[in-house]
């Protein structure tokens, strides 16, 4: 399929209105192909190169639809730049530039330290790493010994504790890892050897105590890694607890959320999971109506939240014996499971999700 058509079809209405008016204002309608390319690509549910040739022009159609490319991904970095504090790191970085360039020094801090400001509550450290390398070129045409001094110091603090929370996330991201090859390899433990495997991976320890665990964003690999390890062992209990956590350390950060979307859903979804589980259908019915309400930015993890959310409630359904109100819910979201399977199965074959699938299915018929 064509990448620009393909891109065309992702966008929400919302995208596609600030597209247009980005567009207009960007180039006079009466010379605006791209925009009028753009409008035909919407209406149209096949790609057809051909016909789209015959329509714009075949000589320079390559340019065009690069050009098309081209304005959708500044569209798009514009519209989402409020949604991300990397993006809005960098933004202000830039702002910092432009204006040190000209000489506006004190307006040229000011957006440094807004920058810095965000990275500092989104615990980024790689960005704040080029915020603070910033900070020594200003420092650095400083005449003050005194100050160049001090600036020494506090450069081989900051560069220790960095070095020691960047060393940490990536430990703590290798355990991540590693539970997902077991979740992808083990639907739980059904023997000694798989007993095993899950234990010595609970062993771990930077298991063990939360404290081991510098940043937030450790903290949460810590908790979603130790839940998953759980259920695979059919502790229903400590997994929903360490999921709870998990969820609960992403919804105090938005930044990291809004980067951490899938593991959030995940998260959510592991609590619904344990509650059917053990029976606790309130606890279950709460957190899935809080999982259908949540906002997501990331299209791909929207699509995957309402995939999840069928299954659960299929299972759910099943669980209570409620197997009229379960194929009703199969026939209704028939096109779309088959969409979402269809997809992930490109990318990673068959999933854990379509084994519940097919399962709760054959069980509610």
């Amino acid at each position: 399929m064509d990448h620009v058509f393909s891109l065309v079809k992702s966008l929400s209405q919302s995208e596609k209105r600030y597209f247009v008016r980005f567009s207009k204002f960007q180039t006079p309608a009466t010379t605006n192909t791209y925009l009028a390319l753009f409008n035909r690509l919407v209406k149209v549910d096949v790609y057809n190169e051909k016909e789209l040739k015959k329509e714009f022009g075949a000589l320079h159609f390559a340019q065009l639809k690069q050009q098309l490319y081209k304005k959708l991904m500044q569209s798009l970095r514009l519209y989402y730049t409020a949604n991300s504090a990397q993006n809005e790191v960098f933004v202000h970085l830039h702002n910092y530039k432009l204006l040190a360039s000209r000489g506006l020094q004190i307006f040229a801090e000011k957006e440094l330290k807004r920058a810095e400001r965000i990275a500092n509550e989104a615990e980024m450290s790689h960005e704040s790493a080029i915020i603070f390398r910033e900070r020594n070129m200003l420092i650095n045409g400083m005449s003050n010994v005194f100050e160049l001094q001090t600036r020494i110091t506090e450069n081989e603090e900051f560069l220790k504790q960095q070095i020691e929370n960047i060393s940490n996330e990536h430990q703590y991201e290798k355990i991540f890892l590693e539970i997902e090859v077991l979740n992808k390899q083990l639907e739980s433990t059904r023997n000694k050897e798989e007993m095993i495997r899950v234990t010595n991976f609970l062993k771990n320890p930077l298991l063990t105590n939360e404290e081991s665990a510098l940043s937030l964003q450790s903290k949460i690999y810590f908790h979603f890694s130790k839940g998953l390890a759980l259920y695979l062992m059919s502790d229903y209990t400590n997994c929903h607890t360490e999921m709870k956590t998990a969820s609960t350390l992403l919804e105090k950060n938005e930044n990291i959320l809004g980067k951490q979307e899938d593991l959030y859903v995940r998260s959510m979804a592991n609590q619904c999971l344990t509650a059917i589980h053990e029976n606790k259908f309130e606890d279950y019915k709460n957190n899935h109506s809080k999982l259908s309400k949540v906002k997501l930015i990331d299209l791909s993890i929207h699509d995957y939240r309402n995939y999840i959310l069928y299954i659960l409630q299929l299972m759910y359904l099943n669980k209570v014996k409620e197997y009229d109100n379960a194929i009703t819910l199969i026939a209704s979201n028939e096109v779309f499971s088959k969409e979402m399977e269809n997809k992930m199965a490109q990318k990673t074959g068959i999933t854990q999700e379509k084994v519940y699938s097919v399962f709760q299915k054959a069980i509610a018929y």
